[in-house]
């Protein structure tokens, strides 16, 4: 099955039709950038040039928005976003039909890049990342457009430096954003546990800690392996019994500490997670010091 390319602005930069490796294994197949095209469309069946290995597509979004499919997910990109196009992998990528992509790119191939890739642990179809690379890959291009028979292994050893910076500043800027967010969710996670905490609710902690609630609740359950309701509701009611065995606060006062919205609902949550009342789990350890226990 052939690969179909669907481009009515597209410019191109460098194309090689016979690829020849140069000394430092990367073969550059073609460079080019798609101006704003609400038809732009790309299917490839992973099985273009098997004889070079297959095609390594890397490419960036300048504006607009577009469409990855690839193993049954959908990859959503936008201006800033650098997605690479694993070989052997069968892909789908279009524009947006309302606010169509303009983006440059870079098809190569070699053992080069596949050990980079390989390095860097890139195993699936669609690697994506968010970092300003505009810049590479137009230094890229200049390479890349200055390439004669004479200097072509000067400028393949060059341009195989930013190919590698490309993919390295992927793998940099996903690394951080990973760390990023997993300082959050502890962070969040502190804060639940912390007195300061007692009385939050989730809308709370959200605005707190700037964070969207469904990602923070899929973040914190994916860390934690519960929800940050119900690890709020649990610290809740182990403080509550701690205030409760104390003796000295009221249900309501506990119920306000807590951020109940009310000392009946704090009753009943307590009840329904504790087995008994508020007044029965305080009661419960006097009445057994009074008989010996």
């Amino acid at each position: 099955m052939k690969d179909c390319i669907k481009a009515d602005k597209e410019i191109m930069y460098y194309f090689n039709p016979t690829p020849k490796n140069s000394k430092n294994g990367l073969y550059f197949i073609r460079m080019g950038e798609n101006m704003p095209d609400k038809n732009y469309f790309v299917e490839r069946y992973g099985e273009t040039r098997r004889s070079l290995g297959g095609i390594f597509v890397l490419e960036y979004v300048i504006s607009g928005e577009g469409y990855i499919e690839c193993d049954g997910k959908v990859y959503h990109v936008g201006a800033g976003s650098f997605y690479f196009l694993n070989r052997g992998f069968a892909h789908r990528y279009y524009s947006d039909k309302d606010n169509p992509m303009h983006k440059i790119w870079l098809n190569c191939a070699g053992p080069y890049v596949a050990g980079i890739v390989s390095s860097l642990g890139i195993t699936e179809g669609v690697y994506c990342s968010h970092f300003d690379a505009e810049s590479t890959f137009r230094r890229l291009r200049d390479l890349l457009c200055s390439v004669d028979y004479k200097n072509m292994d000067k400028v393949y050893d060059r341009a195989a430096l930013l190919v590698t910076e490309l993919l390295l500043s992927a793998s940099t800027a996903n690394r951080i954003k990973h760390y990023e967010n997993e300082d959050v969710v502890y962070e969040v996670k502190r804060f639940i546990d912390s007195d300061a905490g007692l009385s939050a609710n989730l809308d709370d902690i959200c605005t707190r800690f700037y964070q969207n609630k469904s990602y923070l609740i899929f973040r914190f359950r994916k860390e934690f392996g519960i929800t940050p309701h119900k690890y709020m509701l649990q610290r809740k009611m182990d403080a509550a019994k701690e205030m409760l065995l104390q003796g000295y606060l009221q249900i309501k006062e506990i119920s306000n500490i807590l951020g109940f919205a009310s000392p009946q609902y704090f009753s009943s949550t307590f009840r329904a997670h504790c087995g008994k009342t508020p007044v029965e789990y305080r009661a419960e350890p006097r009445n057994q010091n009074k008989d010996g226990y």
